[in-house]
């Protein structure tokens, strides 16, 4: 399957979470899937207890082998993100400053699927190649501005919703932002967060 069948596919499934019908999330779900995924290791791990007692001193000594090497690495991977951050930072300020008056700028990078050949109107800010832009909620409109000065101001009715992305750390989460005219454009950030729940309080769908 090439990039852009990909891209295609994932974006076919947000779509269709989007068009669902909105319901409230079970009660402890997450608890329950946890208990789930925790019971048989813990399971696994007293009946070996009970049966190989030096083996679990040997699983012990791995396990701290292993957290000192994590511990190591954390700074590191920390280190690294950060700088990352600061580096986009600067990059979208000049996108950032026109958007002073509008409420919150958050730093964004678009352009991320370099897959897609688009020439004009949303898609063109999700097509490479990545660049770094700024975005703002305001409870009309959802405002783009691109650091070579390009804009986009897109009225909220015209949303279908918006789909997290929340990413596996260090890997910044991204925030796909669909349009009712089947156009999508995929936001990254590091305040994800922040523009998930100003999207949720102007009134933009966002799964939870």
């Amino acid at each position: 399957m090439s990039p852009a069948e990909i891209v295609a596919r994932n974006r076919r499934l947000m779509r269709e979470l989007l068009e669902r019908p909105e319901s409230a999330p079970p009660q402890g779900r997450r608890v329950l899937l946890l208990a789930v995924m925790v019971a048989p290791v813990l399971a696994a791990f007293g009946a070996a207890a009970a049966v190989a007692p030096g083996y679990v001193a040997d699983v012990a000594v791995a396990a701290g082998i292993g957290a000192g090497v994590l511990a190591l690495l954390l700074p590191c991977a920390l280190l690294v993100r950060r700088r990352a951050d600061r580096r986009l930072a600067a990059a979208a300020a000049p996108a950032c400053a026109p958007l002073a008056g509008a409420g919150r700028a958050l730093p964004v990078v678009h352009g991320l699927n370099t897959a897609a050949a688009y020439a004009k109107g949303p898609a063109a800010w999700d097509g490479g190649p990545q660049r770094a832009g700024a975005v703002a909620v305001t409870p009309a409109a959802l405002l783009l501005r691109g650091a070579d000065g390009t804009a986009l101001d897109v009225p909220l009715a015209s949303l279908l919703g918006a789909v997290d992305q929340p990413g596996t750390w260090p890997v910044q989460g991204s925030v796909d932002i669909h349009w009712r005219s089947g156009e999508a454009v995929q936001l990254r950030t590091p305040h994800r967060k922040e523009l998930i729940a100003a999207l949720r309080a102007a009134g933009v769908r966002v799964p939870r």
